[in-house]
Parts: C-alpha cells; structure tokens; sequence
C-alpha cells in the first residue's frame, strides 16, 4: 500500500482512460477527473460541492438481484417491476400513471428472462448470448451459487456476479477472435483489471468449491466451440460433392481458418477456466460489491411531492404509508461500478451513499453524494467499510479493510491516529532497546524485538493459547504459563496480554510479580493488535498505582487516553472519572456516556444521574431513567434506590 489515502486498485495511471470513458458516459468528464496527487492515483473534483450535493449518478458494469428478494424485476438493471395498480389505490391510478417510474408496457422476455426494456436486452446482449448456449448447465451454475455460503459473506450474490462477468468476457473475446483479431482471454479482461482482486480471506473450503463452479461455467461457454469442431469433423469424415472445385478450395480454406480459430479459442478457454482466474473474478466482486436498494412507493411519493401536484387524503397517506412500510415492489440486489471502484478510500471520507428514500432511481443506479463540503481540486473519498464501522478503533477498522480488500489502511484519519500511538509508547520502546542492550547473555529479554510471524506460526500460537485457556479453566496456571509463553514467543499479543494480567493480580499457584507483569504488557502493549487498548488501560493502572514503576499521572493519563480514543470502554470509564475528579463536568459526562454505550455499569449509573441534575449535560429525565434502569438490571449499588426514591419518578 501507498502513503497517504488508501488504494486498491492496480496501475491506475494504465487505465485512466477506462475510467475518463466511464466519466464520459456519466457526463461527468468536467466535475471529476482521473490524475495523481501527493498520494498517488485517485478522482478529483473540477468544482466545489456543498454538503448533500449528488455529485456521482452511475448504472453499474453488471449487477445482480438477491437470491432472497420475492420482487420481479428487469435482469439487466434490477428495475423492479411491479404494476402500479398493486400498490396504489383505484382513485389515484390516473394520477400515479404519470408519476409511476416504470413502463410495464416496454417490458420484454428473451429465454425465460424479464427485462424492462429492449435497451436492456441490447445492453445485456454480450451475457446473454454465452449463457443460452446451455442454458441447462447455466442454470446448474446459478443453482450452485446458491449452496455457497458463509456467516457475514454475500458469496452467494458475488458469485451469480462473476458468472455474468465472465460471459460478458468469453463474449468480447470470441467476438473479436472470429472477427480475426489477435487477442486473449486477459487482453478481454482488460475492462475489469482496475478493480482490485482479494481472495487471501478465502478458506481451502471456499476455494476447493469454486473449482466446481470454474467447470460449470466452463461447460456453458464451451459449448458452441466444441459444437463447430464437432461438426467440421463430422463434415470431413463425410466428405462432400466436387461439383466446383474452385469454390470448394476456397470454402475448404475459409473453413480451415474458422476451425483454427476455433481451436485456438478453445485452447484459450481451457487455460483461462482455472480456479485460480475464477478464484481472481469472484475475490474482484467481493472486494467492490456495493449493496443496492429501489422502492418504487418512496420514489413515486418523493416525485410528487417534489412537483406539488398532488394533496393526499389522510386515508391516502395512510394506504401509501403501509405500502412503503411493507416495501412493496422493492429490490434489492449487487453491483459493480466503474467510477465508485475507482475513489479511494478514507475513514474520515467527503462522500457517502445515501440512504434509499433518498434515490430518484428504481434501479441499480448508484448515487453519490457529499458527506463534508468538497473544494475545488480536492480528491473524493468513500468508506469502503460499514460507515456505522468508523467511529471504531483504528485497529478494528484496520482488521476489517485488511479482510474485505487486502491493504492497510493510510488515510489521513489513520495516520493521525497512528502518529499519536506511536508518540506515546515512544518510552516502551526505549525501554525494549535498553533492555536489549543489556541483556547479560544468560536469559531472554521479555522485550526483546520479535519479528512478524508467519501464517503456519500463527496458527500455532492460537493453538497454544487456545490449550493455555483450556488449563486455566482446569486450574492448571503453571501449565497455561508455559504454553501462552511459547505462543508469545510468535509475537501472539492476546498470550503476552494474558501473562501480563497473570502477574499483575496473581491467580492461583502464580503469585503477583509486578516486574513481570510490567514487561509483559508493556511487549503487548507494542504489538499491532486489536487487543492492544487493553495492555495500554493496564499499564495506565501501573503507573497510576506505582506498581513496580514510579507513579507517573501524566502517562497514565497518556496510556488511558490512548485506549479510551480507540473504543476501550474502561478506559474511557477512566478519562470519565479523571475529568470527574477535575470537576470538569462537560469532559466527564462525554467520556462515561461512551463507556455507558460500552455496557459499563458504573458509566451507565453516572450517566442517568447526570442527566437527573443537569451535570455537564442539560437536563432530561427520560434518558436519566433509561441509563439507571440499565445500571439497575445490572444491580449496580444505588441504582433501584434512585429509581424508586427519586422525585422526578414520583
């Protein structure tokens, strides 16, 4: 990964011109170009835009419906495709007839497949072609699809994606080889090399399945080369009449050629068809799948109320406000775009995806819009995480960017972020290197420098300390000491954390060792894992007690800081209590209203009572109850009493 924003995507300077066209087609060639800034490749805006600003209108390089929407819609662009007089009711039909975003009269069948419109079959005519070559075996692709699935994953929708993908591919191909050009299966994939492929995150599982899905496909596309072959063998075995032998060298030289082509083309197919290019193709549309919605209700009542044409009935309003709660004609669906893959991601992005009320569109259709105030020349940005994800640790947000595509993250929120954790645990590291530089020989130093342990190390210090919890659980301490110091010795944070906490409080034969402890969690407090905020709230502890360290208040104040800033809800008890102190009342009503959210108890009793008295927050009586209700049913001391006794409760 580069500096500065995040990217994923492969030599973008190659492919500009693939993005500029995708602009064009967007109209969009002079608001947003490609060029590269400080930080690398990326899509800056020409002009200025202002907050809820539709800067991107995009229909998607191909898209799916989900396997679980009931809706009929069109294949191609998942427009839904519900009568009008289904949801609307018998006296505005002649009004909704204008306003109604779709045509059902324009709709067409082409082999079994509904499209809105004869543009969307000429659109969707390069899949097409490939999928009726057998359509038998095809349907057994799309009925596999549907048997692979995970927790948390959208593999089913993102496979139908990459049988699309790939048709529309072997279509270009064949085309422009039987048209005699020199090409290949990975010149045709041209079209897609800007998006970027992840597949390190798929099991052995997923990837072994797949193979079976390479050879379906395989099956399809195959079909019309293998039936030419077939046939031009069967013709020269048979022989045929020489009534012109002219003409007939002529036909035998043409046929010759087209049967090389052929041949050649399916040497091709049978190179390209392997788990590996399939493997590429399905890691591309989990990385950059976008998930679409379309509600032809909110759209027809937005439309109105846009024009003011139209004063509904109460009994109107209420007819239509059931039919948008029970979404009919609704779709929901998955799709790849060109220019949204092209923006970089930020964990602090200018742009956002709005909610469907919002859309004018019934279907696939994206729309972008602006999240901040963009200057002129600024580069637009995405979450390509959950945007509910990014008030999250950095390092939760890392691990959930590294797993969806592949790179860390280096925006400009991150590297902040970054540069702060860095600056505060400078001390831990002096400490690592004079230890080191001392070290007589005889032992190892905790804090010695460890290097990144490889994936089979990995695997066997979860195993170690997996067998570590299992003697803790036994009672066997001695035991789990040694297996959590041999997975520690694979740089396992959660084993040096463990141990840290082990001699920090003592537990069984393992009496307290404040040294020991200290050295552990000042190695896990180094390492770059999701569990680190917790070694840093401990040694916060350490050095606010004087255990084994010299009481230092500053750099507990650092280290809880530290924890609370990246989500670690008993350090921003800590921060809440530390302000509480100060009687900073403001600073310390933010803090445990965070770790309230946390499900810490003592917070969520804080925070009822600060809003009963209006203590750094104005006074509200309903949250109030709510927070000591929780804190009650925790049965945190006090909590009933206030409840029961307090007189904004009587």
């Amino acid at each position: 990964p580069r500096q500065g924003v995040s990217v994923k995507r492969r030599d973008m300077s190659v492919k500009r011109e693939q993005l500029t066209a995708a602009l064009t087609e967007a109209s969009l060639h002079d608001k947003i170009s490609v060029k590269q800034g400080n930080d690398g490749w990326g899509l800056y805006t020409t002009c200025a835009y202002s907050e809820d600003d539709i800067v991107i209108e995009e229909k998607p390089f191909v898209s799916i419906q989900d396997v679980y929407s009931k809706s009929r819609c069109c294949y191609h662009c998942q427009r839904t495709l519900v009568d009008v007089a289904r949801v609307i009711p018998t006296q505005l039909q002649n009004f909704a007839d204008e306003h109604w975003p779709i045509n059902m009269q324009e709709t067409r069948v082409v082999r079994d497949r509904t499209f809105c419109s004869s543009g969307c079959v000429t659109a969707g005519a390069d899949y097409l072609r490939q999928q009726a070559l057998n359509p038998v075996v095809y349907q057994s692709y799309e009925n596999w699809c549907k048997t692979l699935k995970a927790p948390g994953e959208n593999y089913c929708e993102c496979l139908l994606l990459t049988g699309k993908i790939l048709c529309k591919i072997v279509d270009w191909f064949k085309t422009a080889r039987l048209r005699g050009e020199e090409t290949t299966m990975l010149k045709a994939c041209d079209i897609i090399s800007h998006f970027q492929s992840t597949t390190e995150h798929f099991t052995n599982d997923v990837m072994d399945t797949c193979a079976e899905g390479a050879k379906l496909l395989l099956a399809v596309v195959m079909t019309d080369v293998d039936r030419f072959i077939n046939d031009h063998a069967v013709e020269a075995l048979n022989g045929t009449p020489n009534t012109n032998p002219a003409a007939d060298d002529e036909a035998q030289q043409e046929a010759e050629s087209k049967l090389g082509i052929y041949k050649s083309i399916r040497e091709e197919l049978n190179d390209f068809f392997d788990v590996k290019q399939f493997l590429t193709v399905f890691g591309m549309c989990t990385t950059n799948v976008i998930e679409f919605s379309s509600h032809p209700v909110h759209q027809f009542l937005a439309s109105v109320e846009r024009k003011g044409e139209k004063k509904f009935s109460k009994g109107e309003k209420n007819y239509l406000a059931k039919a948008a709660a029970d979404r009919e004609g609704a779709t929901q669906g998955w799709a790849l775009y060109h220019i949204q893959s092209a923006i970089n991601h930020s964990c602090d992005p200018n742009l956002k995806i709005p909610a469907v009320d919002q859309s004018k569109h019934c279907d696939s259709t994206l729309t972008i819009i602006v999240k901040s105030d963009i200057r002129k020349d600024e580069q637009l940005t995405l979450s390509y995480i959950d945007p509910a994800r990014l008030d999250d640790a950095r390092l939760v947000r890392l691990a959930l960017i590294e797993q969806k595509c592949g790179f860390e993250c280096q925006c400009d929120k991150c590297n902040r972020e970054a540069s702060q954790i860095h600056n505060t645990l400078a001390f831990l590291r002096e400490m690592r290197d004079k230890e080191e530089g001392v070290a007589d020989g005889k032992k190892t130093p905790i804090l010695r420098k460890v290097g990144p342990p490889s994936k089979q190390e990995q695997e066997q210090a979860e195993s170690l300390y997996a067998e570590g919890d299992s003697m803790i659980e036994q009672g066997n301490v001695d035991e789990a000491v040694i297996l959590w110091e041999q997975a520690a010795e694979h740089c396992h944070q959660p084993s040096e954390h463990r141990l840290g906490v082990l001699y920090l409080y003592g537990k069984g034969s393992v009496e307290a060792d404040y040294t020991k402890a200290h050295q552990w969690l000042a190695r896990a407090s180094l390492n770059s894992d999701v569990n680190a905020p917790n070694s840093w709230h401990c040694l916060a502890q350490m050095y606010s007690n004087g255990w084994s360290v010299k009481v230092d208040a500053k750099r507990a104040f650092q280290l809880n800081y530290l924890a609370a800033v990246q989500g670690f809800a008993p350090a921003q008890l800590a921060m809440g209590c530390y302000y509480e102190e100060k009687k900073k009342l403001q600073e310390a009503f933010k803090w445990h209203l965070l770790a309230a959210h946390g499900d810490v108890t003592q917070s969520q009793y804080y925070v009822g009572v600060a809003y009963l008295e209006g203590m750094g927050v104005e006074k509200n009586v309903a949250s109030g109850k709510a927070w000591l209700t929780y804190a009650a049913e925790a049965a945190y001391p006090g909590a009933e009493e206030l409840l029961q006794a307090h007189p904004a409760f009587q």
